[in-house]
């Protein structure tokens, strides 16, 4: 590309419109969508806007990065169309960029901008002597140290030679104790005037927004995604407004036990880095942590730089941090917010079952599904149909002939249904999103074609929010650019979103979908389901209480896993009820019902020789469960298998 002068930049703006003319129901919009962000050109770490006109009314609208799958933000169209949101100039390769905007509902509409990141400049390093900061307290260890770390946070930025970098332990078993400790009755919102305005934000790639570390709110945090390996290092840095002198630095934790080693830098030119303290996590989560410099650090730029010597699967989790002058001596806030009223208690109790109806009536399958249909319609609940509810291509022609007429078409009217991969085999999954209407897509108005498929609802008197995923990552991403299941992914975003408001307001979370993450079934081993990893790891990380799931033509429990599928006491139950009455898959080589043999680890039921459905009670309690069977396979004798699954601390 011919290099152009920045006074001769043209932001360039390109109008997608994914979504044909408005259906009924649908608000008009403007026939051109343009995007534009101002500056049209800057460094990584600055703030610019980001401004949309043409989009959908009240739309949500997500402003991403997509050469490097980055989530800078959302916001919402305004009745006109329009929207403005300032986001940070992530840690991108200097040169020309696409900063996407994609509208989420009730249509699919996207338009597109080219950004230019520029250079740091290059800046004189500070003197030793004018970052004086108290020497760093030890930190008990017991692993030999078998090398000096050096910080390499940026690709030109170094640790100031005065200040160089110790050795650290790989594996500390203590963090050192704040400076300051919390006080409670005051919340984030509320802190003294006396402490600094942070005016932009940055984070390292691997990692969500640091705009979390400075909302107000203690309900959303900043930390890596999830990733195979897991991450050694990341990183945020806040910028100030101007080079100030620092004497206190506070955070706050959302979680413990995913900062086992951090290190606190500060820069007056984001060139060179001062160290002014190492730490752990070991206080308790939503308490403020500090530490204090006898001497001021003048300083425009704070970095929080962690390291992951355990191999966790996420790392950081910080909440919110605040910086103050050498004049604060205030106290620190307490960053646990009210406590919210507990949700209504009660129980409610569901059917379940996945790959149901044969696309040929009178066929062994068909008959066998008839007959499951019959049973689990006679229980008198609610049916939770966890995909595959029409093979073999969902079409609607199939769902009126065949589905419709069976009792589980009989509970059309009270089921919760989930997409499955064999839906998709019609574009769109049209003839599943025509046939249960706005119940398969309620956050969409009148969508029959292409739509989300996933969302949530509350049940047991509000004290349970149910969690419904559309998986089918591929296809889902080719209705919606910028969905998916990976990490940063709108569904995935939605995914934390709904897990942390639950957490918050004191609901337990069931979540369902299709695919599953583990397997033992031949065709959908554990190995080829990676791309939930991020989606499984949420879960785990977020406290998701269970998760029950169709696709493979068995059933299956597993005990409870942590977000690397190694068994923990305190991890989550994934349960795969396919069994509606489709045809047997087989198991993987080598392993057999029971289980018994080589199969997928921490298996602790399996059988493919049964057709029945789950029955479940969603109480405080947690999640009871009943497999029912109704038929069986090959001569297997009746599979019975039920429990209660505790709820997660």
């Amino acid at each position: 590309m011919k290099p152009r002068l920045l006074h001769e930049l043209v932001v360039m703006t390109i109008g997608i419109a994914l979504a044909g003319s408005p259906s009924s129901g649908q608000t008009a919009r403007a026939a051109e969508t343009v995007l534009t962000v101002q500056p049209a050109a800057a460094t990584a770490g600055s703030p610019v806007t980001v401004t949309g006109a043409g989009f959908p009314a009240g739309s949500g609208v997500v402003v991403s990065w997509p050469d490097q799958s980055i989530l800078l933000g959302t916001a919402s169209a305004d009745d006109g169309g329009g929207f403005a949101l300032e986001i940070i100039v992530p840690d991108a390769p200097v040169g020309e960029h696409v900063v996407r905007a994609t509208s989420e509902e009730p249509e699919n509409v996207a338009a597109e901008a080219t950004f230019i990141v520029l250079a740091a400049p290059t800046a004189t390093p500070v003197p030793p002597d004018t970052a004086t900061t108290t020497p760093e307290p030890t930190i008990a260890a017991t692993a030999t140290v078998t090398a000096t770390e050096v910080a390499t946070a940026t690709a030109t930025g170094s640790e100031s030679p005065a200040t160089a970098t110790p050795a650290l332990p790989e594996n500390p078993t203590a963090s050192v104790t704040p400076t300051a400790t919390g006080v409670p009755g005051v919340n984030e919102a509320a802190l003294p005037a006396g402490a600094y305005a942070i005016a932009a934000s940055s984070q390292s790639t691997n990692s969500t927004s640091a705009v979390y570390v400075r909302d107000g709110t203690t309900n959303t945090s900043w930390a890596t995604l999830s990733a195979t390996p897991p991450p050694a290092r990341a990183w945020f840095t806040l910028r100030l407004r101007g080079s100030l002198p620092i004497a206190r630095v506070g955070w706050v934790f959302s979680r413990v036990g995913a900062a086992d080693l951090f290190r606190i830098v500060a820069s007056d030119d984001g060139v060179v880095w001062t160290r002014l303290a190492t730490r752990g996590n070991a206080a308790k989560a939503g308490a403020w942590q500090a530490i204090t410099l006898a001497t001021p650090v003048k300083a425009r730029y704070i970095r929080f730089l962690f390291t992951n010597p355990n191999g966790d699967a996420r790392v950081g989790f910080v909440s919110e941090v605040q910086i103050w002058p050498a004049a604060s001596g205030i106290d620190l806030p307490t960053a646990t917010p009210s406590p919210p009223p507990p949700p209504a208690g009660g129980s409610e109790s569901f059917v379940l079952v996945g790959d149901i109806m044969d696309d040929k009536l009178g066929s062994k399958q068909a008959t066998r599904a008839y007959a499951n249909c019959a049973a689990l319609a006679a229980e008198g609940l609610p049916f939770i149909a966890l995909g595959d509810e029409q093979y073999d291509n969902g079409d609607a022609v199939l769902f009126h002939a065949n589905y419709n007429p069976s009792k589980c078409g009989a509970l059309k009217g009270s089921t919760r249904p989930v997409v499955g991969n064999h839906e998709y085999q019609t574009g769109g999954a049209a003839g599943y999103f025509g046939y249960f209407g706005s119940a398969a897509s309620p956050r969409e108005n009148g969508c029959v074609s292409g739509c989300l498929g996933y969302y949530a609802f509350d049940a047991a008197g509000g004290s349970w929010r149910v969690v419904v995923l559309n998986l089918n990552c591929e296809k889902l991403a080719a209705d919606h650019p910028s969905d998916g299941c990976a990490a940063g992914t709108t569904q995935e975003v939605w995914l934390r979103g709904e897990l942390t408001n639950a957490r918050n307001s004191g609901k337990n979370v069931l979540v369902v979908s299709h695919q599953m993450r583990w397997s033992s079934n031949a065709q959908h081993p554990s190995a080829s389901n990676t791309e939930l990893q991020a989606m499984w790891a949420d879960m785990v990380e977020l406290g998701a209480d269970a998760w029950i799931t169709g696709h493979a033509h068995d059933y299956e429990r597993f005990a409870p896993q942590d977000a690397n599928g190694k068994a923990s006491a305190g991890g989550l139950v994934q349960i795969t009820a396919g069994t509606g009455g489709e045809m047997d898959q087989g198991l993987m080589s080598g392993c057999g019902d029971g289980p018994s043999g080589s199969c997928a680890a921490n298996s602790v039921v399996l059988n493919h020789g049964n057709v029945g459905y789950l029955k479940i009670t969603l109480s405080g309690a947690g999640v009871t469960f009943t497999f029912i069977p109704t038929s069986q396979l090959y001569g297997s004798q009746p599979l019975h298998d039920s429990g209660t699954i505790a709820l997660r601390s």
